[in-house]
């Protein structure tokens, strides 16, 4: 997929998956969020070398991807800690919202705290919802 990005100078969404299959990866808790930041900037910087521009390249954290609760609650802001970088936050339902993940309200305010921490995307299941922190 990275040859196919740099022939076509395609935007990409690189996801911190810390593992080869949803088992292995569930299995993990990472806790770090130093150690989120560093594996996808080497990634980045792998992806560069293979061809792709710096600004074709999008950092997700992989929220809910074999990390702890805090640390998920904490990668809402992680674009804070890579400053110049684009970032997308999916945090839409995951667990780490408690028993009301799949009401508005925990959905728009972590929706907020992404937006507030310099995130540029969202990715989210019900986007409709989320037109008022747009607009606003």
């Amino acid at each position: 997929m990275v040859a196919v990005a740099a022939k076509f100078q395609a935007t990409c969404v690189v996801n911190h998956f810390p593992g080869k299959t949803p088992e292995a990866v569930h299995q993990k808790s990472i806790d770090s969020l130093e150690q989120v930041r560093d594996e996808l900037l080497k990634r980045k910087t792998s992806m560069m070398e293979m061809g792709i521009k710096p600004e074709n390249i999008i950092l997700d954290p992989g929220i809910g991807f074999g990390k702890t609760m805090e640390l998920n609650e904490r990668l809402l802001r992680f674009a804070e800690i890579v400053p110049g970088e684009r970032v997308l936050i999916g945090h839409s339902r995951k667990r780490f919202l408690g028993e009301h993940r799949f009401e508005e309200g925990p959905n728009l305010q972590a929706a907020k705290e992404a937006i507030e921490g310099g995130a540029e995307f969202l990715r989210v299941h019900d986007p409709e919802i989320y037109q008022a922190l747009i607009k606003g």
